[in-house]
């Protein structure tokens, strides 16, 4: 599985730890301290140069919702049927009938996880064919 992160946090985390552990010029140091130093900030910048170079992924943020029970369904004779149900993120809705046994774990519609208020679902419901 692929973790997708922010290229300017990525960067600026880098920055910070950069500025930490390299030491300032002094006259302390010697020639291959100095040699050593250049030769990290070079391997430093080009590894900053490749992190500004990778193609950007296309992703969309991770929406989170929940079912939300609209109204009860009847047939002519008022017999019940089933619930209407509709998205708390985009407000797209659907009949969930008796004994259809689909447990609805994204929205159709938006993508949106319903991950939130799922005992929800099971109290409103009177069809518990999960």
């Amino acid at each position: 599985m692929n973790d997708y992160i922010n290229r300017e946090d990525a960067i600026n985390a880098r920055n910070e730890y950069l500025n930490e552990t390299v030491e300032k010029d002094s006259e302390e140091q010697t020639s291959h301290d100095r040699a050593y130093a250049e030769g990290w900030n070079a391997c430093n910048y080009e590894y900053l140069g490749n992190i500004k170079e990778l193609p950007s992924a296309d992703v969309v943020p991770v929406r989170h919702g929940h079912w939300i029970h609209v109204d009860d369904v009847h047939d002519v004779s008022g017999m019940y049927k089933g619930s209407v149900w509709k998205c708390s993120e985009c407000g797209y809705s659907f009949e969930r009938l008796i004994g259809c046994g689909i447990s609805m774990k994204m929205c159709h519609d938006c993508g949106a996880r319903m991950d939130e208020g799922e005992e929800q679902w099971m109290t409103l419901s009177r069809e518990n064919t999960f």
